[in-house]
């Protein structure tokens, strides 16, 4: 494992230095990244990759270590989902595989479970809940299984483009494509709710939550999305290049994100939301960008003290701010 010091901080930040560590073994691109902070209780978080060299790594979040190797994809490991006890990985090769943690003492943190077939191209995005898989492919639709049987559900053809991106809360799935559009719709009927009209550019990520959807796109922005109207309440430049990948954290009203200008950025977006109702919003405050990564930023991922950054160059980054904290205000 090795560790760089470069950062670049605004006039928000305490004045120090966070740790930065950079995770290395894979052998190409890492395209995604969760943590796993409950595969062994009481013992540091683990952190779960998947990359182009088809295979998923987990990690020990402290010393670095890889602790395992999956394979079982055979092609790149382009998405992951997690939840304790649980994970999805969505791959080129068309399927989508359930991964449960292991009890055989083989040395794998991970046992493989059923294999969802029937995509005609990549599975791009994957989301979950207690009772539903959703898959999100190139092959421009999105399908729905049942959690507990991997059985097919029913299929959502909609779109007219590669899907990008998936997210699912309270049984709506909010998806969005090359093309620029962006449909919330039921998970257990498959029938529309709201088709949401915006500026026609590719949607590449996206996060549905409670009040809102929010948006990342190949115009280097994001945006904040009415659920119920579809109306654009906010948006703002947060990138030089396409928004690749967006976290949100509601509970500390944090948002980062990566982008195709190698750069993460961590944003207090407390402000954005107390102004929705005005009209002209008011920007998120940018309290970190992130400048140590050397190539393009496919996933990110937050926990309590650590901006973590999936990249192009094979490696994982993660900026920890530990006891010293990032502002008390930001990271509690």
């Amino acid at each position: 494992m090795a560790r760089s010091s470069e950062y670049k901080k605004t006039d928000r930040l305490a004045p120090f230095r966070p740790r930065i560590s950079r995770f290395r073994g894979h052998k190409d691109s890492v395209y995604c990244c969760c943590v796993d902070r409950e595969l062994h209780p009481g013992q540091a978080s683990y952190l779960i990759t998947g990359s182009r060299d088809n295979t998923i790594k987990v990690w020990n979040s402290g010393t670095g270590a890889c602790m395992s190797t999956m394979g079982g994809h055979n092609g790149s490991v382009l998405c992951l989902k997690h939840e304790p006890g649980f994970l999805v990985s969505g791959s080129s090769d068309t399927t989508a595989r359930i991964w449960y943690p292991s009890q055989r003492g083989n040395g794998s943190l991970y046992e493989p479970g059923p294999v969802l077939r029937g995509h005609k191209a990549g599975v791009l995005s994957v989301a979950f809940d207690a009772k539903y898989i959703v898959t999100a492919s190139r092959d421009t639709t999105l399908r729905v299984w049942v959690r507990a049987t991997g059985e097919l559900l029913h299929i959502y053809d909609t779109h007219s483009a590669s899907v990008n991106a998936c997210s699912l809360h309270n049984g709506i799935v909010a998806s969005g494509a090359g093309d620029g559009s962006l449909h919330l719709w039921s998970a257990a009927t498959g029938e529309t709710c709201q088709t949401i009209s915006g500026p026609r550019c590719g949607i590449a990520s996206l996060v549905l939550t409670p009040q809102w959807l929010l948006t990342g796109s190949s115009d280097s922005a994001i945006r904040f999305w009415n659920t119920e109207t579809g109306v654009c309440l906010a948006t703002f430049r947060a990138h030089e290049k396409l928004v690749r990948t967006i976290a949100y954290e509601a509970a500390r009203k944090l948002l980062v994100s990566g982008g195709w200008d190698r750069k993460t950025r961590l944003w207090d977006v407390e402000p954005l939301l107390d102004s929705l109702d005005e009209e002209t919003p008011a920007n998120p405050h940018m309290t970190l960008e992130l400048g140590v990564q050397q190539a393009r930023v496919f996933d990110v991922c937050l926990d309590t003290t650590r901006v973590i950054s999936a990249c192009e160059d094979n490696t994982l980054w993660i900026t920890d701010y530990g006891g010293q904290g990032l502002a008390t205000h930001i990271f509690a």
